[in-house]
């Protein structure tokens, strides 16, 4: 029997129908109930961010130059240096730290820094606060000068400049010549850091209640100029607290350019010594100022010339026996380097109680 042949006894419905048509309409897929489908009434709504193209001024909107033409801004000024006749090394008796040595070096005084040169003896009334210099070979009164950017600081107590009167802050370089002659020390005082603002501080603490402050502080661009200036501070009770001193004083600078190839600068320093004790006076001040003007004359060729003053101020004025007074110079250098030849020609002339009136130097060196 065939499905044709099968009665259909539970679906009344159906019989009669033929078997081949009841399979065909089976196979057949429902292709028509697609257009039935009821569609979504839950639609997405569109994406409220936008998209940024090249027409949205705020997406690529170009920043506005500056309106400020660095050209005509100040540029920090470039001091010329004075030719160095002499290399540094033991050979040429010549010895000379940077910045960066001066910092690293544990001296916290002038003379304690001289100490480290072979052969230069410290000469010390005591502890800080207290008259020091420094010896070489014999050398006495009129054979240690000291040079603060190439002005002499004049001694005012003695033969000798008191090294506990000469602070460290502000220093850039410290160069010493130790000549047949005499011991020159040569100070180079900072003026602008790489061209940017610059502070630094330095305080410490150490035995016999010793204390050390040390500020210093440079603008390269203010009231037109450059400004620079350092405070110090160095004190202590002494052993057994029974010898107390204080060496403390200021260093301010300024400096302006002048028509571009030179510079108008002023200085000013002030330091005083407070000793208890075995020295008359107790407490004196020393003052130093000076005006100067340097120039970059030719490639290679600096000229520099200052006037200066000195003077010291002592509670008891009659404690020394050549008297209170003030010391003037006036002075120029010039100072040529090349490859062949360095050379530096000083004239000075010098007003003041023991000093001589006029004096000239020459130094001349082949490379």
């Amino acid at each position: 029997m065939t499905l044709s042949d099968a009665p259909f006894r539970g679906i009344p419905f159906l019989r009669g129908v033929p078997a081949g048509l009841l399979m065909a309409c089976l196979l057949t897929p429902a292709s028509g109930l697609s257009g039935q489908v009821v569609p979504d009434s839950m639609r997405v709504p569109p994406d409220s961010l936008r998209v940024l193209t090249p027409d949205d001024s705020l997406g690529l909107q170009e920043v506005q130059a500056d309106s400020i033409n660095p050209e005509d801004t100040l540029p920090a000024l470039q001091l010329p240096d004075l030719a160095k006749t002499l290399p540094a090394g033991w050979f040429t008796g010549v010895w000379e730290w940077d910045r960066a040595e001066i910092l690293s070096s544990r001296a916290i005084t002038l003379a304690e820094l001289l100490e480290e040169i072979p052969g230069v003896v410290p000469l010390r009334g005591g502890d800080y606060g207290t008259p020091v210099s420094v010896s070489s070979s014999g050398a006495g009164g009129g054979r240690v000068r000291v040079f603060r950017d190439g002005i002499e600081i004049l001694p005012l107590e003695g033969s000798v400049p008191d090294l506990g009167r000469i602070g460290m802050g502000g220093l850039r370089s410290i160069r010493v010549v130790r000549s047949a002659v005499d011991i020159r020390i040569e100070l180079e005082s900072i003026l602008a850091e790489g061209g940017r603002p610059y502070s630094m501080v330095q305080a410490g603490t150490g035995d016999l209640n010793s204390n050390l402050f040390r500020g210093t502080f440079s603008h390269p661009r203010a009231l037109g100029g450059i400004i620079a200036l350092t405070m110090e501070r160095v004190d202590t009770r002494g052993p057994g607290g029974a010898e107390p001193g204080v060496s403390q004083g200021a260093w301010i600078r300024y400096a302006r350019p002048l028509f571009g190839r030179g510079a108008l600068l002023f200085d000013f320093a002030s330091r005083s010594a407070e000793r208890v004790g075995l020295y008359d006076p107790p407490k004196a001040t020393r003052s130093d100022w000076s005006l100067r003007t340097r120039w970059d004359l030719l490639p290679g060729l600096v000229g520099d010339l200052y006037y200066g003053s000195s003077s010291l101020k002592a509670e008891e004025p009659n404690a020394f026996e050549f008297g209170l007074e003030s010391r003037t110079q006036l002075g120029g250098i010039l100072a040529y380097d090349s490859e062949r030849i360095r050379a530096a020609a000083r004239i000075l002339r010098l007003s003041g109680e023991g000093l001589p009136g006029t004096t000239a130097h020459l130094e001349v060196q082949s490379a």
